[in-house]
């Protein structure tokens, strides 16, 4: 299963650990075939931390194994469960292959100090052709109950499937939330990133169109928090840190804030709310920084330049741009202060 191999298969989605995501995006006519035959290996009984490295070791070898056969191709379905896909290939030339990869996993198995990892083999002979996972999954189903005599072995069939499937779908939500926070998510403050400031934002205008209620915009930067970088790269994070748990305290709790594109800049977003009371909460956020950090190493202050949609812009564009030119405006003539943008400063 070289990679590629698999390049042509699903393009982009190529990974070095085919998973679920690569699955649903595959090529399923290429994967599966009109014929053929698939074997599902589960690795169950995983009791330790260490296991997960070790079944990502079992991967790699169910890869170099089948990387000697054209047209083969493996998928991690979940954390535990291995597909081989088989298409177009003679059922005797399958039983070889899977007997090779069972023999060789069962002997990396236990080689495993402490590990009570075991192996389950599931193999499925088909002729008809799968062209959508949906297919896949039936023809799991329609196998697990078929000329069954024994209707607990159909049963225990039937839920492993279930339980594989669920847990496939369950990894993949995990791996789409984490994804989510790797993008909008600010990794040294904690909180939301400018991307998640955009879209909101953007939401905002749209629901201006039905609701017509106007929202706040406050621009804020750092004074002098340079000082803090210049006793250590961890103690300027935690400068961030501490600036953004004061602001969000100060803020109301339907009010958002968002770490934006430098360091020591933030953005909030106040909703349903007139110009005048904008301001007053920019005031008070400015006061509650400077308040809650006079006992600092360095005292620290904020400026904050502020607009109000839409009155001060019809676009994103405006009204983050002129936020931030009344926020230079007030560093201009003395920093820790708040100043609500004005034509003139487009001069």
């Amino acid at each position: 299963m070289e990679i590629k191999a698999l390049d042509n298969v699903y393009g982009n989605y190529c990974t070095v650990r085919p998973n679920f995501f690569d699955f649903l995006e595959a090529d399923v006519s290429k994967i599966f075939g009109e014929k053929g035959a698939f074997i599902v290996f589960n690795i169950f009984n995983s009791q330790k931390e260490e296991d997960e490295l070790y079944i990502e070791d079992i991967f790699r070898l169910v890869r170099s194994v089948i990387s000697a056969y054209p047209n083969v191709y493996g998928f991690i379905l979940g954390t535990n469960d291995i597909i081989i896909t088989f298409p177009n290939y003679n059922f005797a030339d399958i039983e070889k292959i899977s007997y090779k990869v069972e023999a060789n996993l069962n002997n990396r198995i236990n080689t495993f100090e402490n590990s009570h990892i075991q192996l389950n083999k599931f193999i499925l002979q088909y002729d008809q052709e799968i062209t959508s996972v949906e297919d896949f999954y039936e023809l799991l189903f329609n196998n697990a109950i078929r000329l069954e005599e024994n209707r607990e072995v159909s049963r225990k069939k039937i839920k492993r499937i279930i339980h594989m499937f669920t847990n496939n779908i369950r990894n993949t939500l995990h791996s789409y939330k984490y994804a989510n926070e790797l993008a909008f998510i600010d990794d040294v403050s904690g909180i939301s990133n400018h991307r998640a400031g955009k879209l909101f934002l953007s939401k905002l205008m749209e629901e201006h169109i039905e609701n017509r209620k106007g929202f706040g915009i406050m621009f804020i930067d750092g004074d002098n928090l340079k000082r803090y970088n210049n006793i250590s790269y961890d103690a300027g994070n935690q400068m961030i840190r501490n600036l953004s748990s004061i602001i969000k305290d100060s803020i109301r709790s339907e009010d958002k804030v968002f770490r934006w594109l430098s360091g020591d800049e933030f953005v909030v977003i106040v909703r349903e709310i007139d110009e005048l009371n904008t301001l007053k909460l920019a005031e008070r956020v400015r006061r509650a920084v400077e308040s809650k950090t006079k006992n600092y190493i360095y005292p620290t202050t904020i400026s904050i330049g502020v607009t109000h949609y839409p009155s001060d812009g019809k676009t994103f564009n405006d009204v983050i741009n002129r936020a931030e030119k009344a926020n230079a405006y007030a560093k201009s003539i003395g920093k820790n202060r708040v100043i609500k943008w004005n034509v003139s400063m487009n001069e």
